[in-house]
Protein backbone atom coordinates (compact mmCIF):
# COMPACT_ATOMS: atom_id res chain seq x y z
CA UNK A 1 0.00 0.00 0.00
CA UNK A 2 1.26 3.45 -0.91
CA UNK A 3 2.06 5.79 1.97
CA UNK A 4 -0.26 8.79 2.00
CA UNK A 5 1.32 12.25 1.96
CA UNK A 6 0.83 14.60 4.88
CA UNK A 7 -1.93 17.19 4.81
CA UNK A 8 -1.87 20.61 6.49
CA UNK A 9 -5.25 22.18 7.25
CA UNK A 10 -5.49 25.97 7.61
CA UNK A 11 -8.61 27.50 9.17
CA UNK A 12 -9.07 31.26 9.53
CA UNK A 13 -11.49 32.25 12.26
CA UNK A 14 -13.20 35.45 13.30
CA UNK A 15 -15.93 35.29 15.94
CA UNK A 16 -16.80 31.68 15.10
CA UNK A 17 -17.05 30.17 18.59
CA UNK A 18 -20.35 28.48 17.63
CA UNK A 19 -18.92 26.94 14.44
CA UNK A 20 -15.22 26.24 14.86
CA UNK A 21 -15.34 23.33 17.35
CA UNK A 22 -17.43 21.19 14.98
CA UNK A 23 -15.02 22.02 12.14
CA UNK A 24 -11.93 21.08 14.18
CA UNK A 25 -13.57 17.90 15.47
CA UNK A 26 -14.47 16.84 11.93
CA UNK A 27 -10.85 17.36 10.87
CA UNK A 28 -9.57 15.35 13.83
CA UNK A 29 -11.98 12.53 12.97
CA UNK A 30 -10.40 12.05 9.54
CA UNK A 31 -8.29 8.95 9.14
CA UNK A 32 -5.41 10.54 7.27
CA UNK A 33 -1.85 9.25 7.60
CA UNK A 34 -0.87 12.45 9.37
CA UNK A 35 -2.22 15.94 9.51
CA UNK A 36 -1.38 19.34 10.85
CA UNK A 37 -4.15 21.72 11.91
CA UNK A 38 -3.45 25.44 12.02
CA UNK A 39 -6.14 27.84 13.23
CA UNK A 40 -5.54 31.55 12.79
CA UNK A 41 -7.88 33.66 14.89
CA UNK A 42 -8.28 37.21 13.63
CA UNK A 43 -8.73 38.96 17.01
CA UNK A 44 -12.18 37.55 17.72
CA UNK A 45 -14.28 39.43 20.26
CA UNK A 46 -16.06 36.21 21.25
CA UNK A 47 -14.59 33.26 23.17
CA UNK A 48 -13.12 31.42 20.17
CA UNK A 49 -9.53 31.44 21.42
CA UNK A 50 -10.51 30.50 24.98
CA UNK A 51 -12.61 27.57 23.77
CA UNK A 52 -9.79 26.25 21.58
CA UNK A 53 -7.30 26.48 24.43
CA UNK A 54 -9.74 24.97 26.94
CA UNK A 55 -10.54 21.95 24.78
CA UNK A 56 -6.83 21.20 24.32
CA UNK A 57 -7.29 19.83 20.82
CA UNK A 58 -4.43 17.53 19.90
CA UNK A 59 -2.49 18.38 16.77
CA UNK A 60 -3.77 21.96 16.71
CA UNK A 61 -1.55 24.99 16.35
CA UNK A 62 -3.29 28.24 17.28
CA UNK A 63 -2.18 31.64 16.05
CA UNK A 64 -4.11 34.30 17.98
CA UNK A 65 -3.70 37.61 16.18
CA UNK A 66 -3.96 40.75 18.31
CA UNK A 67 -5.69 42.54 15.45
CA UNK A 68 -7.78 41.44 12.50
CA UNK A 69 -5.27 41.23 9.66
CA UNK A 70 -7.87 40.14 7.09
CA UNK A 71 -8.65 36.77 5.56
CA UNK A 72 -5.91 36.63 2.90
CA UNK A 73 -3.10 37.68 5.24
CA UNK A 74 -4.29 35.19 7.88
CA UNK A 75 -4.29 32.44 5.22
CA UNK A 76 -0.70 33.38 4.41
CA UNK A 77 0.21 33.22 8.12
CA UNK A 78 -1.10 29.68 8.21
CA UNK A 79 0.57 28.75 4.94
CA UNK A 80 3.96 29.81 6.30
CA UNK A 81 3.51 27.33 9.20
CA UNK A 82 2.57 24.38 7.00
CA UNK A 83 4.98 21.47 7.13
CA UNK A 84 3.41 19.36 4.40
CA UNK A 85 3.29 19.38 0.62
CA UNK A 86 -0.53 19.46 0.55
CA UNK A 87 -2.54 22.27 2.10
CA UNK A 88 -6.30 22.42 2.61
CA UNK A 89 -7.89 25.77 3.41
CA UNK A 90 -11.16 25.35 5.31
CA UNK A 91 -13.72 27.89 6.42
CA UNK A 92 -14.73 27.47 10.07
CA UNK A 93 -18.34 26.67 9.13
CA UNK A 94 -17.16 23.52 7.33
CA UNK A 95 -17.83 20.04 8.65
CA UNK A 96 -15.60 17.59 6.79
CA UNK A 97 -17.37 14.37 5.82
CA UNK A 98 -15.81 11.00 6.71
CA UNK A 99 -13.31 9.83 4.09
CA UNK A 100 -12.76 13.29 2.63
CA UNK A 101 -9.06 13.50 3.47
CA UNK A 102 -8.41 9.97 2.24
CA UNK A 103 -10.04 10.88 -1.08
CA UNK A 104 -7.97 14.06 -1.37
CA UNK A 105 -4.73 12.27 -0.54
CA UNK A 106 -5.47 9.36 -2.89
CA UNK A 107 -6.34 11.71 -5.75
CA UNK A 108 -3.27 13.89 -5.30
CA UNK A 109 -0.99 10.85 -5.06
CA UNK A 110 -2.48 9.40 -8.25
CA UNK A 111 -2.22 12.73 -10.09
CA UNK A 112 1.15 14.30 -9.21
CA UNK A 113 0.75 16.78 -12.07
CA UNK A 114 -2.16 18.40 -10.20
CA UNK A 115 -1.24 21.60 -8.42
CA UNK A 116 -4.66 22.62 -7.14
CA UNK A 117 -7.81 20.69 -6.31
CA UNK A 118 -11.07 21.39 -4.56
CA UNK A 119 -13.78 19.30 -2.99
CA UNK A 120 -17.53 19.23 -3.40
CA UNK A 121 -19.35 21.55 -1.03
CA UNK A 122 -22.64 20.28 0.35
CA UNK A 123 -25.41 22.03 2.23
CA UNK A 124 -26.42 20.55 5.61
CA UNK A 125 -29.20 18.63 3.83
CA UNK A 126 -26.52 17.21 1.46
CA UNK A 127 -27.61 19.25 -1.59
CA UNK A 128 -24.66 20.46 -3.68
CA UNK A 129 -23.61 24.02 -2.96
CA UNK A 130 -22.01 25.88 -5.87
CA UNK A 131 -18.39 26.51 -4.98
CA UNK A 132 -17.76 28.93 -7.83
CA UNK A 133 -20.18 31.52 -9.15
CA UNK A 134 -19.66 34.30 -11.64
CA UNK A 135 -21.92 37.30 -11.96
CA UNK A 136 -21.62 39.52 -14.99
CA UNK A 137 -24.15 42.13 -16.09
CA UNK A 138 -27.04 40.12 -17.51
CA UNK A 139 -25.38 36.73 -16.83
CA UNK A 140 -25.04 34.42 -13.86
CA UNK A 141 -22.96 31.24 -14.05
CA UNK A 142 -22.51 28.48 -11.51
CA UNK A 143 -19.53 26.14 -11.71
CA UNK A 144 -21.66 23.09 -12.53
CA UNK A 145 -23.13 24.98 -15.48
CA UNK A 146 -19.64 25.82 -16.74
CA UNK A 147 -18.45 22.21 -16.44
CA UNK A 148 -21.09 21.30 -19.03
Amino acid sequence: MMVQPDLSVVIVSYNTVDLLPACVESVLAQEAASRQIIVIDNASADETVDILRHRCYRDLELIANRENVGFARACNQGLRRCRSDLVLFLNPDTVVQPGCFAAILDYMAAHPETGLAGTAILEPDMRPHPSVEYDYPGHHYVRDELDG
